[in-house]
């Protein structure tokens, strides 16, 4: 029996499944049974949903299970579980986030407490990061971003973020806090192709082939 490893280890882990093959139909039961479970919370936390999607992907569970008769595409899958398909899923799980970086965004004000200072009193630790992003319901690294945003001298990119004309993420790349970004599956090669049309011209996708052709002599 293949056990996970470190590098295949289920994003969502509140259920025991470390010892199973994730080949196996008892591994595809309980990933969908977690991710029907996080799906159905009544307040949904939208980093929970985002790790359980990424599970059903990474392990392909969609070719596994149900084992008579397999679903065979996610978007089957999920309509099947959960009564709602892959692209309406994503724009919630896209949306509940966006929710999120706005309410941040409105209590963001640039000012970030100094490190090493002690949070003793209410007022500076409203200033604190982690406490703000947490109250937020963002990451601390979301939240070092919109500070960065909100204290530059030209509040355009902040301004952008706060009425929803921009994704933090792609505002943090235009003021060159951030560097852009993409994943692929590697286990699908025409995925990967696609990847590269998508995001590279015919000359960078040359040297891309090239780069890695001289590696591998």
């Amino acid at each position: 029996m293949q056990s996970l490893t470190k590098t295949s280890t289920p994003k969502s882990s509140a259920t025991p499944r470390v010892d199973l093959d994730p080949a196996s139909p008892e591994f595809a039961r309980r990933t969908i049974g977690w991710f029907k479970a996080i799906y159905s919370r009544t307040a949904r936390d939208e980093r929970d949903l985002a790790d359980a999607l990424a599970d059903l992907r990474t392990f392909g569970i969609e070719k596994i299970y149900p084992p008579d008769q397999p679903y065979g595409d996610l978007d089957k899958l999920l309509r099947a579980e959960i009564g709602k398909g892959l692209g309406e899923l994503e724009r919630q799980i896209s949306t509940t986030a966006s929710e999120r970086i706005v309410a941040a965004v409105n209590e963001t004000t640039g000012d970030v407490l100094e490190k090493g200072k002690v949070n003793q009193y209410s007022v500076v630790a409203q200033i604190a990061q982690p406490k703000r992003a947490h109250a937020s319901g963002i990451s601390r690294r979301s939240q070092q971003k919109l500070d960065a945003l909100a204290r530059m001298a030209d509040r355009t990119l902040f301004d952008a973020v706060k009425a929803r004309r921009l994704s933090l993420n792609a505002a943090a790349i235009r003021a060159g806090f951030a560097k852009p970004t993409a994943t692929v599956r590697t286990d699908d090669i025409d995925a990967v192709a696609a990847f590269l049309v998508k995001h590279f011209d015919r000359d960078d996708i040359r040297k891309i082939a090239d780069l890695a052709l001289f590696q591998l002599e």
